[in-house]
Parts: C-alpha cells; structure tokens; sequence
C-alpha cells in the first residue's frame, strides 16, 4: 500500500534499487510485490510490470517495454475499468479492428467463472499474449502505453529483474560490465537522464523504476547513473537481507 500511494502521489519519476546478495529473495520479493498488491496497485491506477532479462534479450529493451505495458494495461482495462473509463479509451481506437478486439477481450475476462485457487489475472493475460502473439504490431503497443496514460491518467511501475546476469564469456573475457547492466543503464540514460531526444514515453512522472540487483552490481549501476551531462544520479536503493539458516531451520 505505501508503495502505490508513493508512486500515485509522485510528480516526478522514482527510481529505486533494492539491492541484495544472491539468493536473499529478491525475484521471491518482486514477483510477490506485483502479485500480492496488484488490486491495491490498480485501485491507485498504477500499472505494474515486471521486466525480466531472460525475455526481454530477445527484444530491443525500448520496444519490449512497450509491448510489456500494453500488455498489463490491458489486463488492468479488462478487468477494473468501468464502462465508462473502457468506452474512454476505446474511443481513440474508434472504426478500427484493435476496438473490437479489446472488446472481446474484455467480455472474456467479464465471463470467466473463477473459483478461489485460480489465478484469473493469469488466466486474463494468457489471452491477451495470445492475441499479442498474433497481432506483432509495435506501434499498436506504443499507441496503447501512450493513450492509456493521457486518456485515463494511469501511472507504470516498472520492475527489472536479472539483469545483473553474467555469462561465462563476460566471466573469463573480463568484461567490466555485462551486456545485460549496459542494456539496462542506456535505458536508464535515455528515460530519466540525457536530455537528447528520445523515443520512449516513460518519462515525468508516468513511469517509475525498481531495480533488482545483486550488491556486487550496486557500484557499477550507481557510477554509470552518475556520470551524465545534467548531473542526475540514481541513489535511493533498500537492502534485502536474506534470513540466517538457523531461522530457516
């Protein structure tokens, strides 16, 4: 709840990185965080979206963030808009093939009979990426990120996960900083620091970032943030400890 109320109330961007060392139970923390919270999240409208490294490699980082937020825009429009706030937003797609798909989508989630151990969000998302899967349309996704944002006032709350991953190549070639953390901070740059143009719409106070890292990360991250034309630094992050044996025992 404090966090939704964080990111609902800020007026400029937030980027905090929860650091810990391995197996401390920062993906346990963050997929939890999302899961757990996401109806207080939504209630806030706040969008929350984790991006892990192991699917977004596949993509260029900008494109997937896109298709990342529509994708968990859509579950939120579907499943805790009202009519009203749903005809909003459908009415920048109006006449076109998108509007009737959202509709169908919609009618599905209003459909489902769920019982308790269901996850209904999960079963929500796997149409939506079905529907995704056969409608690739980057711009469509761009649109979507973008309209949600001025027609309904939402706000994303971006999680990145794994990307302080190091393959045996960047181990024995003795890379100072692997591709995934270079990925990352360029994203960084061009979102919340370099004052050159810039495609992404994750900016002001639309967007916000949590970043998991592990603490031998935590150095290069903060340096990288730091070296920048305007002087924008990246600072805040909490620790998460992991718990001793003896208590796990």
């Amino acid at each position: 709840k404090e966090i939704s109320d964080l990111v609902s109330a800020k007026s400029s961007e937030m980027v905090r990185i929860v650091v810990g060392p391995t197996g401390a139970g920062k993906t346990a923390f963050s997929k939890g965080l999302f899961t757990c919270g996401l109806r207080e999240f939504w209630s806030k409208k706040v969008i929350p979206s984790r991006i892990e490294y192991r699917w977004s490699s596949q993509f260029d980082l900008d494109d997937y963030i896109f298709r990342a937020a529509s994708r968990d825009f859509i579950a939120f429009l579907c499943l805790n808009t009202s009519d009203e706030e749903f005809e909003k937003f459908l009415s920048r797609f109006s006449g076109l093939q998108v509007a009737e798909d959202l509709i169908s989508l919609r009618e599905f989630a209003k459909g489902l009979t769920l019982d308790d151990n269901t996850n209904w969000v999960q079963v929500v998302s796997s149409e939506i990426l079905n529907w995704m899967g056969a409608n690739n349309d980057q711009e469509l996704w761009e649109k979507i990120a973008q309209h949600s944002i001025s027609v309904l006032g939402v706000k994303y709350l971006f999680s990145f996960d794994g990307f302080d991953a190091v393959s045996p190549l960047e181990v024995f070639s003795h890379y100072e900083v692997s591709q995934p953390v270079e990925t990352l901070c360029k994203f960084l740059d061009r979102s919340l620091i370099s004052t050159k143009p810039k495609r992404v719409f994750l900016t002001n106070a639309n967007a916000h970032f949590l970043i998991y890292v592990r603490d031998t990360t935590l150095r290069i991250i903060q340096r990288k943030l730091t070296k920048n034309e305007v002087g924008r630094s990246a600072s805040d992050f909490d620790w998460i400890c992991p718990p001793s044996y003896r208590s796990v025992a």
